[in-house]
């Protein structure tokens, strides 16, 4: 029987016991905040582990948001299983690297979508997913669907960069030191699955599917994301029961398929975009479902909150904050903000 590891699940703890050890990548602080929008029902889940809580291995710490679309059962299921299958898998693995990591991550993924599937559920959900390892100071980055990952890394000015502003007469100086001692550069880690991303559509194409807009939006189907776990009516096999069908007598459903064509291939995968980082100095990790906004949304969001943080706000300060001004809009979704603070030694 698979066992079950402790985790601290929708609860958004924000103080954190960092190692002591000097030589690893220390979690100084994280975050979780959770607000339901404009909708009818909160179908965001998170998840928060720390070093610890894996068997396999007790370096590694996860953080997760997933966006439930059609219902929550599929979200419900990642926040309470998809941990446990990652770990498992590891605990397969001869060693732990990045790609063993990458391996771990996709091998749940299946497994979830397999339950899914055995059990006829009809919706599905996003994942926007972090896997550190604080031993190694990596960290992987998976996702699928439109949830955010944004990884900010901060800069200070070393001695040899502050003996080159001196050199600088004074009002080029004082063009410098008016941008701040530390700065915070931003790098976005996830992809938009957007039917109208070219790749995807061409995936999908190729696979005997079509993108519409009889709603005004791309969709494949219903659905306005390309990539989800769930969502098994556009993944094979079932995508294909109603193939050649004359739909004119079911009013409201789309297939996903071309006119007079089986899928070859799932219309929605379960196949996440990886991203892999090596850290150094600190950082901070910004996650968060769709409720915050748009790509560009989540990036000024991840600004925002290093501002915050250089103001000596925690890191639950901050991503309350932040869904807090996301839910004020107008038709609000729900949204969910995770913020981890990173610190790692500069030396190889």
């Amino acid at each position: 029987m698979m066992h079950k590891i402790r985790r601290s699940i929708d609860k958004g703890r924000g103080a954190v016991k960092s190692s002591t050890d000097t030589s690893t990548m220390q979690i100084k602080d994280a975050g979780t905040a959770s607000m339901q929008g404009d909708r009818p029902h909160q179908e965001d889940r998170f998840l928060e582990l720390h070093p610890g809580s894996l068997s396999s291995n007790k370096d590694i710490a996860i953080f997760a948001v997933f966006d439930g679309h059609a219902g929550a059962t599929v979200a419900d299921h990642l926040r309470k299983n998809l941990a446990d299958y990652i770990d498992e898998a590891l605990s397969k693995a001869s060693s732990h690297t990045e790609e063993t990591y990458k391996s771990a991550i996709q091998d749940a993924l299946d497994r979830a979508d397999a339950v899914v599937d055995q059990n006829d559920w009809k919706d599905g959900s996003t994942l926007a997913l972090v896997l550190i390892d604080t031993s190694r100071r990596i960290l992987v980055e998976a996702d699928l669907g439109d949830s955010h990952v944004v990884l900010a890394l901060h800069t200070r000015r070393n001695k040899k960069d502050e003996n080159k502003l001196n050199k600088l007469d004074h009002s080029l100086r004082a063009h410098h030191l008016a941008k701040g001692k530390n700065e915070w550069s931003l790098k976005r880690l996830s992809e938009p699955h957007s039917p109208e991303n070219p790749r995807e559509r061409k995936r999908i194409e190729d696979a005997g599917g079509e993108i519409k807009y009889d709603t005004g939006a791309a969709r494949v189907g219903a659905l306005a994301m390309t990539r989800a776990v769930g969502d098994t009516e556009l993944k094979l096999p079932r995508v294909n029961n109603l193939a050649g069908h004359n739909l004119t007598d079911l009013d409201g459903v789309e297939t996903g398929l071309k006119p007079g064509r089986k899928a070859s291939a799932d219309l929605v995968t379960n196949e996440a975009h990886f991203s892999t980082q090596h850290l150094k100095g600190e950082s901070l990790v910004f996650i968060s479902t769709d409720g915050i906004g748009e790509a560009k949304d989540a990036e000024l969001a991840a600004k925002t909150a290093t501002d915050l943080k250089n103001q000596g706000q925690s890191a639950k300060e901050i991503a309350e904050e932040l869904t807090r001004r996301a839910v004020k809009a107008t038709n609000s979704d729900n949204c969910t903000v995770v913020i981890i603070s990173l610190e790692a030694p500069t030396s190889s």
